[in-house]
């Protein structure tokens, strides 16, 4: 029997240093729906003393405890392997691509040693955010979004029938998958690894399918409702707005959101002044004055 919408208590927020004057905010959160488990899973990580963001989402299938169990492999396993080489990587291409291949390796082995766990399978979407832009990966149906002056764009590939079923007798088959990450070779992969610019006011949003029960106007209508406010406002009221809508066989929804703010004024002041400070230095005036003076503030 499939248990009523509910709220999950799973909820992840993320928040920086204040000092290091982040250029976004990001939060994620998750409800369960009309199903009888959670099968999504998604993880979020700052980099770089918080001027860099990863955040990684999934959606399982399988079955039983199967789904719930791929989508926390694929999770774990970008999110790993992209710490691991963070560091090391020759590019941002190589670390994307070497992540995934991580992550569906790690469902292969898991297959291969539990027999039961065959057949099962994940979507990803990941995304990495620094001050050059955005580059992100991403396998299935799991959408990624960017709000920019009140349109609203999918940035990445829709590897399901969606996008090629036009007939209303084929809905139910439209949301099958033409690529997911299983442990085999993965047929379809939506890359780009060359940083999208981004600017302060737009706001990236990654999701499971079970948001597209929201049309694209409500979901414009929602977070330009809170594109002043926080990531965490955005994600409770699309939560809240799916919830709302009562469908009987609602999937799980999970929801991360990234609204870029703009630098706050001390941070760009202390620039200003480690500025001033090195140009002082090199002309051998004033650098004590103002070094002791930047220690102060």
């Amino acid at each position: 029997m499939f248990r009523a919408i509910l709220r999950s208590p799973v909820h992840v927020d993320v928040s920086v240093p204040s000092d290091h004057a982040p250029a976004f905010s990001v939060h994620g959160d998750a409800s369960q729906g009309a199903r009888e488990r959670q099968e999504d899973s998604f993880r979020l990580r700052t980099f770089d003393d918080g001027q860099s963001l990863l955040f990684v989402l999934a959606d399982g299938m399988g079955g039983q405890a199967s789904g719930e169990v791929a989508s926390k492999l694929v999770v774990d396993g970008f999110m790993a392997a992209f710490a691991e080489n963070y560091a090391r990587a020759d590019s941002l291409e190589e670390l994307l691509w070497g992540s995934l291949n991580d992550a569906n390796m790690r469902v292969y082995t898991a297959q291969s040693m539990n027999p039961e766990l065959v057949g099962m399978g994940s979507t990803i979407v990941a995304g990495y955010l620094n001050p050059a832009g955005l580059v992100w990966i991403s396998v299935g149906d799991s959408p990624l979004w960017r709000l920019k002056d009140g349109v609203l764009e999918r940035l990445n590939e829709d590897h399901s029938l969606r996008s090629v079923v036009q007939s209303k007798d084929a809905r139910v088959s439209a949301n099958s998958l033409m690529s997911a990450v299983t442990g085999t070779e993965l047929s379809l992969v939506d890359c780009r690894a060359d940083p999208l610019p981004v600017n302060p006011g737009e706001i990236i949003v990654a999701a499971s399918d079970g948001l597209l029960t929201l049309s694209d106007q409500a979901l414009v209508q929602i977070m330009e409702q809170r594109k002043s406010g926080s990531a965490s406002g955005i994600v409770k009221n699309l939560l809240n707005e799916v919830a709302a809508a009562k469908a009987p066989k609602q999937d799980n929804c999970t929801v991360i959101a990234v609204a870029l703010t703009r630098p706050s004024g001390g941070a760009v002041d202390r620039q200003r002044l480690l500025i001033l400070a090195a140009l002082a230095a090199l002309l051998g005036v004033g650098a004590a004055f103002l070094v002791s003076f930047l220690n102060l503030i």
